[in-house]
């Protein structure tokens, strides 16, 4: 972008704040869809959870290994693990948080001030809330970053006890 004019900065330099404080507000909404979508997790954790305990308890167990059995276990714990560490870093990134926005006092002059003050003091300002919302989207985004790689472990344990059964099967109990 261009330098503007001398007499044009005060106005460049509001319509770019502007569009940065909008911009960040948009940013936010995105932040919060991406973590809003990892919640419903939750429904596979329970059901992974209830079919772990049915397994265990249904006297069944017997007719498996014992490899086989603390695979299902271990495994399945971890997975449960891993869903639940990335449905509570969601939870946490969603969780309420300040957000700050100009407020009247902020774009109305203090009495006696001149023009230049006022704005001087409303971009200040307006810097301030910009720099606050950043930092707040900054967050937001580490706690997503942490809940993805959560559902990546979870699919990747998931993926390692598929496999080590599947070899357990084929090729464990050749006598």
């Amino acid at each position: 972008m261009a330098a503007p004019p001398p007499d044009d900065a005060t106005d460049f330099a509001y319509e770019w704040l502007s569009n940065e404080v909008k911009t960040e507000e948009d940013r936010t909404k995105m932040i919060d869809g991406k973590l809003q979508s990892i919640v419903p997790i939750a429904s596979t954790v329970i059901t992974l959870l209830l079919a772990l305990i049915t397994f265990l308890t249904s006297g069944k167990v017997a007719q498996f290994t014992r490899t086989s059995i603390l695979i299902v276990t271990f495994g399945g714990a971890y997975v449960a693990i891993q869903f639940l560490w990335a449905f509570l870093r969601a939870i946490k990134g969603l969780a309420r948080r300040d957000f700050l926005r100009v407020k009247p006092k902020d774009i109305i002059p203090n009495t006696n001030e001149t023009k230049e003050t006022m704005r001087r003091r409303a971009f200040e300002e307006m810097l301030e809330i910009l720099q606050y919302n950043k930092e707040s989207n900054n967050n937001k985004v580490t706690q997503l970053a942490c809940g993805h790689e959560a559902i990546k472990n979870a699919i990747v344990g998931l993926i390692a006890i598929i496999f080590t059964l599947l070899f357990i099967t084929l090729f464990g109990n050749q006598s």
